[in-house]
């Protein structure tokens, strides 16, 4: 990798080295010519007077030549370090991102695994640099092979969108899908929150207090190699079953046996899996039933039931659970304020169809009484809704 780079950044650098090469070769030709004659005042006052000026001017520029061969020769290396040499990169060249853009290609198949970019705390920075960073993700390196995962505050960078482009949103606000939230649903292909953490809490305190209970790395290790050649190859279904007859005898084997399970369910084939099971679903994605949505949809209860799985959530696969969790995720999808205040108040779920209860936001009133709400909270055209328990449930794994 070093040397691929060290070669990537002489390449770039050819100009430069070129003329130090000129710059080389003629001040080899000046000194054979004469050029110690500049240093014995009778041979250069005895020489020709355009040779003279000739050596002179030779002998001025090419130290400057030199110079400036070198200065050019490294840019590269000084754009690769440092901010200011990417600045003063991006200034004198014609189309610098198109050639970073290629770069990191070039990086990512060099690397020859997959690559992921973990963005962290940009829930910290002002609304400008926010948008200014996901837009330039989204549109320069939008063809890269690499995965960009932002952990970041959901509503902090879907009101940095709302401030940057307030200016639209008397044409493009809808209820429960905030301006900034429609962005957030064009940026990213998949967007999860976290779950409640419940009883990892006590897992987590113990393993601060290094409680003689909890496993260590070495046995998790273990653990999860024997789930993956007992489980990986499996349906998830069966994996699920699996789990359920022979949960483990240890922590550690309990604990690994979920997670394989778990990330199996959002693999490719378990979402071609799950296309099967949420079918029926179609009509209730509404103006949202194009392509991207269906997909996100999918990836959506993948992760969903993914996370189910860890918390030992409908480990048995029951169709009727499935079908809640598929309703919630559909919820979330298209009105995401409406989810996390339903999260918030579950109890307000069971008032969709009927005037809007007290201390709900403003924005969110008109979808108490909507169709499109109401069919998905009933569940039309499944055999499964969303009420007050099941969303105290769901809520858990899918926010």
């Amino acid at each position: 990798m070093r040397l691929r780079e060290w070669t990537w950044r002489f390449r770039g650098g050819w100009p430069g080295l070129v003329v130090l090469l000129l710059a080389t070769a003629l001040l080899i030709v000046v000194w054979r010519a004469g050029f110690l004659d500049l240093l014995d005042t009778e041979k250069f006052l005895s020489l020709d007077t355009a040779q003279a000026y000739l050596i002179a001017a030779a002998a001025i520029l090419t130290p400057a030549l030199t110079i400036w061969g070198l200065l050019r020769g490294v840019s590269r290396w000084i754009f690769a370090t440092s901010a200011r040499g990417a600045r003063r990169f991006i200034d004198n060249t014609r189309d610098p991102m198109r050639l970073v853009d290629d770069h990191v290609r070039d990086l990512v198949s060099w690397t020859g695994r997959n690559v992921i970019v973990l963005i962290d705390d940009l829930d910290r920075c002002k609304g400008p640099y926010v948008v200014e960073l996901l837009e330039g993700i989204q549109t320069l390196f939008r063809d890269v092979p690499v995965t960009f995962v932002v952990a970041a505050d959901r509503d902090w960078l879907a009101d940095s969108y709302g401030a940057e482009y307030k200016k639209f949103l008397s044409a493009t606000d809808q209820p429960g899908r905030p301006l900034g939230h429609l962005f957030l649903e064009k940026t990213f292909q998949i967007s999860v929150g976290l779950p409640a953490a419940g009883a990892q809490l006590d897992a987590y305190w113990n393993r601060l207090l290094r409680s003689a209970d909890l496993p260590d790395e070495e046995e998790l290790d273990r653990a999860r190699e024997a789930a993956v050649a007992d489980l990986v190859q499996r349906p998830s279904d069966e994996a699920r079953r699996l789990i359920v007859a022979k949960p483990g005898t240890t922590v550690a084997e309990v604990q690994a046996r979920r997670e394989v399970v778990a990330v199996e369910m959002a693999s490719a084939r378990a979402a071609q899996e799950a296309a099967h099971t949420l079918e029926p679903f179609r009509d209730l994605l509404g103006r949202d039933a194009n392509p991207r949505a269906m997909k996100r949809l999918i990836n959506a209860f993948g992760i969903a039931r993914g996370v189910e799985t860890l918390h030992g959530y409908n480990l048995e696969g029951d169709l009727k659970r499935e079908r809640e969790t598929a309703l919630w995720a559909i919820l979330n999808l298209r009105w995401r304020k409406l989810g996390d205040h339903l999260a918030k108040y579950p109890a307000n779920v069971d008032l969709v169809g009927s005037k809007a209860p007290a201390r709900v936001p403003r924005d969110l009133i008109p979808l108490f009484m909507d169709d499109d709400v109401i069919d998905v909270v009933r569940g039309k055209g499944v055999d499964a809704c969303l009420d007050e328990p099941t969303v105290h449930s769901v809520r858990l794994f899918s926010a």
